[in-house]
């Protein structure tokens, strides 16, 4: 049993990652379109300056 929770742990790590990663390259792509570079920019900052818990979500873009 202590087997597959750490297997779990370490798949829901590796998800976390990944997500994180789709996260950054779509906000680099919206960045890179003007029409959406001030809301990217004001969702970096609010992550930053830990107004929010992850920089995740495209709902803050």
């Amino acid at each position: 049993m202590v087997v597959k929770v750490r297997e779990l742990e370490k798949r829901v790590a590796r998800l976390e990652k990944l997500t994180r990663n789709i996260a950054r390259a779509l906000a680099l792509m919206a960045y890179e379109r003007e029409e959406l570079r001030e809301e990217v920019e004001e969702a970096l900052r609010d992550y930053l300056e830990g107004r929010v818990d992850r920089f995740v979500s495209l709902g803050d873009l």
